[in-house]
């Protein structure tokens, strides 16, 4: 929904100098007479795309052999925790694939790291997706090599035979990281 404000010089001033730049800090007024973000302006964005966002991106290896994967073990598991399950390759865009998988990571809430097939993206997006301070749950099939970086982290260990198990110990693991989220997708609890 956009909101069209008519104000007057006097107002836009107050708004911008008064409000933005002195009471909450969001903005600066630069020595050429325009604005800027100031660094707690930059803050109070971050914050509010991340943490308000119900999200959770995956990441994933993209292979008709695992498609399953997300199908029937991550995106459950993640609506019976109450949030929603996304997945880059199900977005309608006509940008850089890389911009959209940045976006999506910036506006989601956690992200899940499947390592199956050691995928260079997987770790990739669960790298930045630290960097922004966002929570990562890692999950990978038994039996995959985990490589240094990855290995201390305490993995929810999979197998394409019992994939109501892992479903099940992912819920668990997003309740125990974040609580429930604000969908109730599963009935009864």
């Amino acid at each position: 929904m956009a909101v069209g404000w008519n104000l007057d010089e006097s107002e836009a001033r107050y708004m911008l100098g008064d409000v933005l730049c002195e009471e909450m800090q969001l903005l600066s007024l630069r020595p050429q007479g325009d604005y800027c973000i100031s660094p707690k302006g930059y803050v109070a964005l971050e914050s509010n795309s991340s943490t308000a966002a119900n999200v959770a991106f995956c990441a994933m290896w993209f292979n008709e052999e695992i498609r399953y994967l997300f199908d029937e073990i991550m995106k459950p598991g993640i609506e019976a925790a109450g949030y929603e399950a996304f997945r880059i390759d199900q977005k309608e865009h006509n940008n850089k694939i890389d911009d959209e998988i940045i976006a999506a990571i910036r506006s989601s809430r956690f992200v899940v790291a499947d390592y199956t097939g050691e995928r260079c993206n997987t770790y990739y997006e669960a790298g930045f997706a630290h960097g922004l301070g966002l929570p990562v749950i890692f999950m990978v099939r038994d039996g995959t090599p985990l490589h240094f970086d990855t290995r201390q982290y305490n993995m929810i260990f999979w197998t394409p035979d019992d994939r109501a198990t892992a479903s099940a110990r992912l819920k668990s693991r997003i309740l125990a990281t974040l609580g429930r989220g604000p969908f109730n997708l599963e009935a009864g609890d």
